[in-house]
Parts: C-alpha cells; structure tokens; sequence
C-alpha cells in the first residue's frame, strides 16, 4: 500500500514539473510565466510594490540554427536558460521560456537602477559564455538583446501593457545594434 502511494506521489510530481516547465530548456514555461506574473502583479497592485519584466531575445539565432543545426541551436538555448537562471539571485525572480529563443523575467518590487543591472548581468553572462556564432551581425559569440519594463503596478495599468512596454524595449535595443540593454517604465495614467 505504501509502495503504490509513493509512486502515485512521484507521478504527480512529474505531472506537475510537466505543466510548468519547458521540456527543452528546463526553465519554466510560458503557462507558467503568465500565472506567476498575474500573481505578483495582484501583489504588487495590493502593496503598491514595482514591478519589473525582461523580454530577452538572442541575436539572429534563426542564422544560428541555419548554420550550426538544431542540435547546437538548442544547447545554446538550454546553456543561455541556465545562465538566466544562475544570474537571479533571489527566490522570488523568476525565468520562463516564452517562446522559440525569447526568455522572460519577472523581478518583482525591484527599482529601475536594479532592474538594469541584473538585465546587464545577464546579457555580459551570456556573452561570456563566448559560444561562437559566425552567422552573427552583431559579434563573433551568441548575444542576447533585453528589453526591460517596469511600474509601479496600479489598476489603471495592466500586465498586458506591463510586457508590451517590456517588448518596446527589447525592439528598441534591436533597433539601436543589439547585444544591449534598453528600459521602458510604464507609468500611471494620469487623470484630468
């Protein structure tokens, strides 16, 4: 009776790994990230707490992928989730695959100089990781561009417009070169 109790309990434990982690990277999955980000914007609106996102995106990984092979493609995303993941130091940040080779992370009550920070720890992380991509228009190694939103998390706002400033950011740091870092704050709406 306890034997097949214990394995009831291991196969719900591995149920559940499946329904919030990225079978490839290990990281947690998109399902996931939208859950987690509903829960501590809900915090962060009741204690009046900042809020931060990172959308990362490595650098021309299509040309990565056309060169090298889907085989390295996804060790290097397996190798750039690990670096996301070692590069947040506290229990409440979280990483996520949120789809093909763009990560997020969700830092909650964090301020912008720090928000800044970790996005750069992450980006010099990956780079020092120094896996080479001769496809690259930007450097002879794997890059990230990160896209960084913050706000203090109100009921005008919304975590929609919480990651589309997030996702402006991570398209402007695109548009001026790559391999960088860019910060949006979402502010509150103002009222006439």
């Amino acid at each position: 009776r306890r034997s097949s109790d214990l394995r009831t309990k291991q196969k719900l434990e591995v149920l559940v790994e499946h329904a919030v982690k990225d079978g490839l990277t290990g990281v947690n999955n998109r399902r996931h990230f939208d859950f987690y980000l509903e829960k501590k914007w809900r915090y962060a609106c009741r204690y009046q707490h900042p809020l931060g996102v990172l959308m990362i995106d490595i650098d021309h990984f299509k040309g990565y992928n056309d060169l090298y092979g889907h085989p390295a493609g996804d060790d290097t995303l397996k190798s750039i989730a690990y670096t996301i993941a070692t590069n947040l130091f506290r229990v409440e940040d979280f990483v996520g695959r949120y789809g093909g080779e763009e990560f997020a992370v969700i830092l909650p009550d964090i301020n912008k100089d720090d928000l800044i920070h970790v996005a750069e720890r992450i980006r010099a992380a990956v780079a020092e990781l120094k896996i080479p991509h001769a496809k690259s228009e930007v450097s002879e190694i794997v890059t990230v561009s990160i896209g960084a939103g913050i706000t203090f998390a109100h009921a005008d706002n919304s975590i929609d417009n919480l990651v589309r400033v997030a996702d402006e950011a991570l398209y402007q740091a695109k548009n001026k070169g790559r391999n960088q870092v860019t910060c949006l704050e979402l502010r509150q709406p103002k009222y006439k």
